[in-house]
């Protein structure tokens, strides 16, 4: 059954309201149980310690990991800018024409925006992991 709590005299109980149950629980005790319960997951020091220490790798990976994405998101912003100039070129030498310029010029455009965001997202993101604290 569903036990709801209810404070009296400045202790919480934990009652159950149907009424051939009748159960009700001190949160003292309930918070105990659940204490015993789970000290047996606690972790010994040896645990911590090797759990730290993995922790850590995880963080230097992901850490390189973004230093990498930001290095790819850079250079492919830089190679969208170039396929942008070559298209202004191609369209200003008249070897394509106007509706199909505009077409592409607006999806190298998106993909510039999406990719700064990215950008940014992952600077920030850098940013901020490496900000002492």
């Amino acid at each position: 059954m569903a036990l709801i709590g209810e404070r009296h005299k400045g202790h919480v109980y934990y009652r159950c309201h149907n009424r051939e149950c009748g159960a009700c629980l001190r949160e003292e005790a309930v918070e105990q149980a659940v204490l015993d319960a789970l000290s047996p997951l606690q972790l010994t020091d040896d645990e911590q310690g090797f759990l730290a220490q993995k922790i850590s790798q995880m963080k230097e990976c992901w850490t390189n990991e973004r230093d990498n994405q930001i290095k790819e998101l850079s250079l492919r912003l830089a190679q969208s800018a170039e396929r942008l100039n070559r298209l202004t070129d191609a369209f200003l030498d008249q070897t394509i024409e106007k509706e199909l310029f505009a077409a592409r010029q607006n999806a190298l455009i998106l993909e510039r925006k999406d990719m700064e965001e990215h950008l940014a997202v992952s600077s920030r993101a850098s940013r901020i992991s490496r900000s002492p604290g």
